[in-house]
């Protein structure tokens, strides 16, 4: 695994770090009158909880994903269909000195998981079957029912229809 930046002391690099615009929050100014580049969506994802253990087998229990990569103590790569869930211990994640840059959260995060509309009944089967109570069920106005449960960390997870936000995450639902 190799880490690469910006190799400071190359001509381009000064030039572009100077005459760049600094977004900053409340900044109303443009920042380039250039699109940005186009993006295909998210790579991953990133749970945080302090035992790594119990949320890898609530998710590959309960959400039967499929783990990819382990390091002892710091993090769990999944899969979750064309996309990676990551379990990270924020008390590990946040310090300096790993490959990527220091990162973490406190308090309960969220992730919406896709479903296809059709199988949002059979999540909620599948949920009482399991045991993991369903915290709340919300009909969106014409874009069908998303679930909501804990995992074992207290991150809310959301069961949300392929049709929710105007059908984004239908393409993602395809099988290779």
């Amino acid at each position: 695994m190799h880490s690469r930046g910006v190799d400071a002391s190359s001509t381009d690099a000064r030039e572009a770090t100077r005459s760049a615009k600094r977004w900053t929050a409340g900044d109303t100014r443009p920042l380039d009158s250039q699109a940005a580049p186009r993006l295909g969506g998210i790579l991953e994802a990133a749970i945080y909880g302090s035992d790594l253990d119990a949320l890898e087998q609530f998710y590959v229990d309960v959400f039967g994903m499929e783990p990819i990569a382990h390091t002892a103590g710091r993090n769990t790569m999944l899969r979750c269909g064309h996309s990676v869930i990551i379990l990270f211990d924020p008390a590990r994640t946040i310090q300096p000195g790993g490959t990527i840059p220091p990162h973490g959260a406190e308090g309960p995060g969220h992730i919406a998981l896709i479903a296809s509309d059709d199988d949002i009944g059979a999540w909620r089967a599948h949920f009482a079957r399991c045991g993991v109570p369903i915290e709340r069920e919300i009909d969106w106005p014409e874009a069908g029912t998303s679930l909501y449960v804990r995992d074992p960390a207290g991150n809310s997870i959301e069961i949300a229809p392929a049709s929710l936000w105007g059908g984004v995450g239908r393409p993602l639902l395809h099988e290779d």
